[in-house]
C-alpha cells in the first residue's frame, strides 16, 4: 500500500482540529470562544493552503510541509502534542513546553511519567490506551492533572488515533485547552448562588439606589416578592421609627467609611408591622474603583434580641438565688460565730465589754448579708440597715435605742461595695453613743433626714453625754474612733459632732456615689 501524501494527512488533521473546535469552543467564556474560533480558523486555512501548496508540483520542492505545520501549532493557544504506540512524546507546542517546563528536546522521547506525578500519569496513559489500542477518538475533561512540581490545573481534551498507510494506529494527537480557571469561576459562582439564599436577607442594589435582586430570605423577612421590589428603591422598607434624614445619613455614613456600613434600624413590612432589623451595606466596585453596585444584608433582629434579654433575665434570677444562699450562710455562720461569743463573755465577765463590743461588729456584718439575702436585688437600704443595727445594739448592750423614719419616706440603696463599711460606721457611732452616756441615761436616739436633696440622708445620733477632747479619750473610745476613720469612704461621706447642752448630737451624712434613691417599691420600716 502506498504512503498517504501528505496533503492528505494534512487535511486529517485539520478534520480533527475542526472537530475539537466543535466540541471545546462551545463551553468557553465568550471571551475565550472567541479567541478559540479566530485559533481555529487560523489553523484550518494554514492547514488547507498548505495541502493546496503540497499538491502543486510546481511549489512542492521549495515546501517543507511539517516545518510548515509545525510553526503553526506552535503559536496555538491550546497544548498540542504527538505521542507514538508507547506513550513517548514525538513533538509539543510552545504552549506544551511552557506548560512542562521543557526544551522540545527535553520532552521528544520522553514519556508523562518524566513531567507529571503518579496518579496523573495514571490518567493520561489509560486515556492513551483507549486511543492507542482501541482506536477510539476521545473528547473528555482531564481533572486535577498535576506536575511533578506541584502545579495542578483542568484540561479539556481531545485525543485521535493517527494511522500509517496501512491503516494501522502509530501515534496519537492531543490538543488540550486549560480550563481551570473557568472551572474556578463556576465554584465561585454556585458557592455564591448558594450564599444567596442563605437566611439572611440579601438585597443587590445599583448605583442609582434600584433593587435589581432580593433572595427568598428578603421575601420571608419582608412580606414582598421579588417582582413586587425589583426597580424600587430600599426607601420602601423604611418605618416612621426614625426621621427621614436617618436614612439618608446612612449612605452618607457608608460612603465616607470606604462603602460598608453596619447597624440596627427598624423596618417595616407590606404588612405594616415594624420591627428590628441588623443590617449591613456594601459598595461593589468597579474597575475604576467606583461603585457600581450596593449588596445590602439584614436579618430579623427582634426574635434575637427578645431571646437574649431572656437569656439574660435567666441568668440574672439564677444569680439571685445563688447570691441569696449565699447571704444566708453566711448570716447563719455569723450567728454562730457570735453565739460562741456569747457564751465565751458570759464564762469570763471580765472580758464582757470587749466581747460585746466585737458581738456588735461582727453583728453589723451579719445584719448586712441577712438583708442582702431576703432582697431580691440583694440591696440593701440605709433605713433597713440602721433599724437593724440600732435594733441588735439594743438587745446586746440593754440599752434604748429608737430609729426615727418620718413616713412616707423614700428609700436611698447603699452601693454594694460599700455596705460592710457603712454598717461597720453606724455600729460604732451607736455603740459609742451607747457606752458613752447613753447607758446611764434614757437612751439613745436615731434620726433619719434627708438632706438638701432627695438622695443625701443624714443620719443623727443623739446621746447624753459630753463631746470628750482628744486627750481624754479612752483606749476604747480611741479604737472605735480608729475604726471609724479607717472605714469612712473617701468621697459621699461625712461625719460631724458637737456638743448641745448636755447632749452629744453626732451627724453622718451620705450622699452619692454612697447611696442612691431607690426607683421602685419606695417603703422603709416605721419609726422604732
Amino acid at each position: 500500500m502506498k504512503p498517504r501524501p501528505l496533503h492528505a494527512l494534512l487535511g486529517t488533521l485539520a478534520g480533527g482540529i475542526g472537530a475539537l473546535a466543535l466540541m471545546v469552543v462551545p463551553r468557553l467564556t465568550p471571551e475565550m470562544q472567541q479567541r478559540a474560533w479566530l485559533a481555529t480558523l487560523t489553523i484550518g486555512m494554514f492547514v488547507t493552503a498548505c495541502g493546496w501548496l503540497v499538491a502543486s508540483r510546481r511549489l512542492r520542492a521549495k515546501l517543507t510541509p511539517v516545518a510548515q505545520l509545525a510553526e503553526v501549532l506552535e503559536h496555538v493557544d491550546a497544548y498540542v502534542y504527538l505521542k507514538d504506540a508507547q506513550g513517548r512524546h514525538l513533538f509539543a507546542n510552545e504552549a506544551m513546553r511552557s506548560l512542562l517546563h521543557a526544551s522540545m528536546e527535553d520532552v521528544v522521547g520522553q514519556g508523562d511519567e518524566q513531567f507529571f506525578q503518579p496518579d496523573s500519569v495514571a490518567k493520561l496513559r489509560h486515556n492513551d490506551d483507549l486511543v492507542l489500542r482501541e482506536g477510539r477518538t476521545l473528547r473528555i475533561d482531564e481533572a486535577q492533572l498535576q506536575l511533578l512540581n506541584g502545579h495542578t490545573f483542568t484540561t479539556m481534551t481531545i485525543k485521535l488515533p493517527l494511522r500509517n498507510a496501512a491503516g494501522d494506529i502509530h501515534a496519537l494527537c492531543g490538543i488540550s485547552t486549560d480550563i481551570t480557571a473557568r472551572q474556578q469561576a463556576e465554584e465561585q459562582l454556585r458557592i455564591a448562588a448558594i450564599a444567596f439564599e442563605c437566611q439572611d436577607g440579601i438585597m443587590v442594589i445599583d448605583k442609582n439606589r434600584h433593587i435589581l435582586r432580593v433572595n427568598q430570605a428578603f421575601s420571608q423577612i419582608t412580606g414582598y416578592s421579588e417582582a413586587e421590589v425589583l426597580g424600587t428603591s430600599p426607601s420602601m422598607l423604611q418605618s416612621n421609627q426614625q426621621p427621614t434624614r436617618f436614612y439618608e445619613d446612612i449612605w452618607a455614613e457608608t460612603e465616607q467609611m470606604g462603602g460598608k456600613w453596619q447597624g440596627t434600624v427598624w423596618q417595616q413590612r407590606k404588612d405594616g408591622s415594624i420591627y428590628l432589623a441588623r443590617v449591613s451595606l456594601t459598595a461593589v466596585k468597579d474597575a475604576r474603583n467606583s461603585t457600581s453596585h450596593w449588596v445590602g444584608i439584614f436579618s430579623n433582629a427582634s426574635e434575637s434580641q427578645l431571646q437574649e434579654h431572656q437569656r439574660l433575665r435567666n441568668e440574672s434570677a439564677h444569680r439571685e438565688i445563688l447570691v441569696r444562699e449565699v447571704h444566708h450562710r453566711i448570716k447563719n455562720n455569723l450567728q454562730g460565730i457570735m453565739g460562741i461569743l456569747r457564751q465565751y463573755a458570759q464564762q469570763h465577765p471580765e472580758t464582757a465589754v470587749p466581747i460585746h463590743q466585737a458581738i456588735g461588729q461582727v453583728q453589723s456584718i451579719a445584719v448586712i448579708h441577712g438583708l442582702q439575702g431576703r432582697s431580691v436585688m440583694s440591696t440593701v437600704r440605709l433605713c433597713e440597715l440602721t433599724s437593724a443595727i440600732g435594733d441588735e445594739i439594743r438587745q446586746l448592750w440593754h440599752t434604748p435605742v429608737t430609729v426615727d423614719i418620718p413616713q412616707p419616706w423614700n428609700p436611698c440603696i447603699v452601693a454594694e461595695k460599700e455596705a460592710v463599711p457603712i454598717a461597720l460606721v453606724i455600729n460604732e457611732l451607736v455603740l459609742n453613743a451607747v457606752k458613752h452616756g447613753g447607758k446611764n441615761a434614757d437612751g439613745v436616739h436615731i434620726r433619719l433626714r434627708k438632706g438638701p436633696r432627695p438622695d443625701v440622708v443624714q443620719v443623727h445620733i443623739v446621746n447624753a453625754g459630753q463631746v470628750l477632747p482628744p486627750a481624754d479619750h479612752g483606749s476604747s473610745h480611741h479604737s472605735g474612733l480608729q475604726l471609724i476613720a479607717a472605714l469612712m469612704p473617701r468621697q459621699g461621706a461625712r461625719i460631724r459632732r458637737e456638743q448641745s447642752g448636755d447632749q452629744v448630737h453626732t451627724l453622718l451624712e451620705l450622699e452619692p456615689p454612697i447611696i442612691r434613691l431607690e426607683q421602685e417599691d419606695p417603703t422603709c420600716p416605721e419609726t422604732t
